[in-house]
Order: structure tokens, then sequence, then C-alpha cells
């Protein structure tokens, strides 16, 4: 559907290029804008694949872990089954990814957390509340240091790419606070 839409969009940009003169200018700003697309795109690869290694580094150095204990009584609440049968290792390291704002590198993780959790889930047609809330808490993750905003920030030519921290912080943390809730609400309804 959509790019159907953006078929549309450019034959509707290309009519009205022709019919007012202006297809010097049409052209110009395609390749302009290939050009920035490019540069985006190696700019968020770049510091994705940054964060991924950092992750991995510290997965293998077992600071995951130790970061997973850390968290255990908050893990504990949110994720109880998950935290009896001991799968809270690939959650914990999901929820540092979105911590440190790179959710492209969360992804992966978060795929092989659901994946765990998938094992450890009695009726495989119905996810779990502990599928559920991993799903909610990456949704609305909490990001104490939103690297991949600030790198658009910085691609975009912000002349304070840093200043979005203390925002962000408040935001995710009261969007965490209130996705939780309301999860643990609707899972002891349903």
């Amino acid at each position: 559907m959509l790019g159907y839409i953006v078929a549309i969009l450019y034959i509707i940009s290309v009519i009205f290029a022709v019919c007012t003169g202006g297809t010097e200018q049409l052209s110009s700003s395609v390749f302009t804008s290939v050009k920035s697309a490019v540069d985006l795109v190696l700019t968020l690869c770049g510091v994705m694949t940054f964060w991924c290694g950092i992750i991995n580094v510290l997965d293998k150095k077992g600071i995951v872990n130790r970061l997973s204990r850390l968290i255990s009584p908050i893990l504990k609440f949110l994720f109880p089954n998950a935290y009896k049968n001991g799968a809270c290792g690939e959650i914990s390291a999901n929820i540092s990814a979105n911590i440190l704002g790179i959710g492209n590198a969360a992804t992966p993780l978060a795929l092989a957390a659901m994946s765990r959790l998938q094992k450890l889930n009695g009726n495989k047609d119905v996810a779990s509340d502990d599928m559920v809330m991993l799903a909610v808490l990456n949704t609305a993750s909490l990001d104490i240091f939103p690297a991949t905003l600030i790198a658009l920030r910085q691609s975009a030519g912000s002349q304070s790419p840093y200043s979005i921290i203390l925002p962000t912080v408040i935001a995710s943390f009261l969007t965490v606070v209130f996705a939780i809730t309301i999860t643990k609400l609707f899972s002891l309804v349903f």
C-alpha cells in the first residue's frame, strides 16, 4: 500500500514539475534527497554496528548476566515465569539495548528473548503474560541515552543534538511506568 502512495506522489510531482517548468528543480531535489538518504543510512548503520558490538562484548564478558542479577528484582516482578525458569539473560540484554537507545540493536535481542519465552509458553497459540510484557517494554522502551535519536539529530545538522536527553528520559520513563501498569492490570483481569 505504501508503495502505491509513493508512486502516486511521484507521478503527481512529475506532472506538476512538467506543467510549471520545474523539472530541473525536481531533478536536483531528487539527487539531493538520495544523497541525504544514503548518508543517513550509513550514519545509522555505523551507530547500530558500534552499539551491537558493545552489547556483544558486554555479553561475552558476563556484564549482561551481572546486569541481569542487578535488575533481578524488577525482572522478577515483570517476568515472573521467565525469572523462575532462568530466561532473563536475553530479556536483560534486550532491555539494556533499549535503555541505551539503540532499538535497532535491541530487535535481534528481543527476538531471541521472545523465542526463549515461547519455549516456556504452555499454550503455543497464545502469547504468555511474559511475552506480552516484553512486547510492551520494547514498544515503550526506557531510553536513558537515546543514541539513535542523537545520531539522527547530528546527521541533520543540529546545533545541540544532546539536548534531548533529559526530555527523552522523562517521557520514556513515564511511558514505561504507564505501559507496565496497564499490562499488569490487563493480565490480572484477563
